[in-house]
């Protein structure tokens, strides 16, 4: 998918690592596309903040899944979502349960004060969150479930529905 021809109001971004893309995360994109009216793309980056960079060739083999499928585009050394509403402000991004703990996990931005001015900027980019269910620790949470502050909570919109296919159980 060519980025110069995304539309924040026409399209929605489902990041992962799609290893190996599922009938979990199809279902998912479908759902949020009846929810939003947006078409879903699904974006796959080089870089993810704990794996590390993957491979040009493994970043395609997994781009590959989508041919006929769905629009996928391929970014690089884009691994926090700081990273995302920078390249790509005003867009709405599809993430699960356990995604959400990540983003406001302070580790990645060097403590509570890094993860406050980063929530600040992700809301200055206008980007929006849209959260499906998922188990966490072998416990099934939505968004209401999550331990978000009340002036970060406009960032997040919940998406009903419950997929519970992960990935590293195909693999």
């Amino acid at each position: 998918t060519d980025a110069t021809v995304l539309d924040p109001a026409q399209h929605l971004l489902f990041p992962g690592s799609f290893d190996p893309l599922h009938h979990g995360h199809e279902q998912m994109a479908r759902h949020a596309e009846q929810m939003t009216g947006r078409r879903v793309v699904f974006v796959m980056d080089d870089t993810h903040p704990d794996k590390g960079t993957l491979a040009v060739d493994e970043l395609l083999r997994r781009a590959e899944q989508f041919r006929w499928r769905w629009p996928v585009m391929l970014t690089h050394d884009e691994p926090l979502f700081i990273d995302k509403a920078d390249a790509r402000p005003g867009f709405g991004f599809l993430i699960g349960a356990d995604v959400v703990l990540g983003i406001l996990n302070p580790k990645y931005y060097g403590g509570e004060i890094g993860l406050k001015y980063t929530l600040g900027k992700i809301e200055k980019c206008r980007m929006k969150f849209y959260v499906v269910g998922r188990a966490v620790d072998g416990k099934f949470q939505t968004l209401d479930d999550l331990p978000i502050q009340g002036m970060h909570r406009d960032l997040f919109v919940p998406v009903s529905g419950r997929w519970d296919v992960a990935s590293r159980n195909l693999r």
